[in-house]
């Protein structure tokens, strides 16, 4: 857990600019502390999945908007007990899945979809 928050304090410094800026590293760590359907911001995940060049652009600004909004919430999370730290993490995957679920609904196609279940 420290180290997420390390790794996305690390890329506010760092400035951060677009979505490609964002290292691999940073993608797989936000995939593994949500889980779900964040897979989609790993690069050989939107390979598999044959995104057009739109769909890269819109998925690219949603990762940058997750991002921000978990960096937002791992601060939040300074010195709050373990406990409290589990139990407010699940409130936030279920609110992060949600929206990424809505917003993965409107930009991919159905097979697109179904594949990405798959993996």
């Amino acid at each position: 857990m420290q180290r997420l928050i390390a790794g996305f304090l690390l890329l506010v410094f760092a400035g951060t600019a677009s979505a490609q800026d964002i290292p691999d590293e940073a993608r797989r760590q936000i995939t593994e502390a949500v889980g779900g359907p964040y897979v989609v911001f790993r690069d050989k995940v939107q390979e598999d999945l044959k995104l057009s060049t739109e769909q890269k652009e819109k998925v690219g600004e949603k990762l940058q908007e997750r991002v921000q909004d978990a960096m937002a919430f791992f601060q939040t999370l300074e010195g709050v007990g373990p406990e409290e730290r589990e139990k407010e993490l699940g409130g936030y995957r279920r609110k992060a899945r949600a929206d990424l679920a809505a917003f993965l609904k409107e930009t991919l196609k159905d097979d697109q979809l179904k594949r990405l279940r798959q993996l």
